[in-house]
C-alpha cells in the first residue's frame, strides 16, 4: 500500500507545480503517476509501476500536449511598433541623424525616425520603415515612382510615439 500512497503524493505534487507553472508538462506526469499508482494498488512489482509510470507520462506528453498548447496557452502577438516595419510613411520634420531630429507619419501616427543610411531626407519625403531602434523608427527614402503606390500613410494625426 505504501506505493499507492507514493503514487498519489507524486501525483499531487506534480498537479501543484503544473498549476504554479502553467506549461503543460508537470500534468502530463500526474497522470502517468495515478496510473502507476492503481498498477501498484492491483499488486504489480515496482518496475511495473515505473514502466507505467514512463509510457503513461510520455504518451499523454506526446499526444496531449500538443492538443492543448494551441488552446490554451496565449499566442504571441505582434506588437503594434511591430508592424510598422515594412509600411510608407510620409515625413513630416526633416530627417538628420547629426542633429537627432526627424519625424514621419506612418499609420496614423507620427513616429520618431532616423535615416539608413545617415544622409538628411528632406519633408514630404515618401519613407520605407526598415526596422525599429527603441520608440525610433529607421527609415530609407522611396524612389520617385513607388511613392504613388501602396498608400500605407493615414493622414496627419496628433499621436505621437
Amino acid at each position: 500500500m505504501s506505493g499507492v500512497v507514493f503514487w498519489v503524493l507524486l501525483a499531487a505534487a506534480l498537479v501543484v507545480i503544473e498549476i504554479s507553472t502553467t506549461q503543460l508538462v508537470g500534468i502530463w506526469f500526474a497522470v502517468g503517476a495515478f496510473f502507476a499508482a492503481f498498477a501498484a494498488f492491483a499488486g504489480a512489482p515496482l518496475t511495473i509501476q515505473l514502466a507505467v509510470f514512463l509510457v503513461i507520462s510520455v504518451v499523454t506528453v506526446w499526444v496531449g500536449r500538443p492538443l492543448l498548447v494551441d488552446k490554451i496557452m496565449p499566442k504571441q502577438m505582434e506588437s503594434n511598433t511591430e508592424r510598422m516595419i515594412g509600411q510608407i510613411g510620409t515625413v513630416r520634420e526633416e530627417i538628420n541623424n547629426t542633429a537627432e531630429t526627424g519625424r514621419i507619419d506612418a499609420s496614423g501616427l507620427s513616429w520618431a525616425a532616423r535615416s539608413e543610411d545617415g544622409k538628411p531626407i528632406s519633408v514630404g519625403s515618401r519613407v520605407l520603415t526598415l526596422s525599429l531602434e527603441g520608440v525610433t523608427l529607421i527609415v530609407k527614402p522611396l524612389p520617385e515612382e513607388e511613392t504613388t503606390h501602396g498608400e500605407n500613410v493615414a493622414p496627419n494625426n496628433e499621436s505621437e510615439v
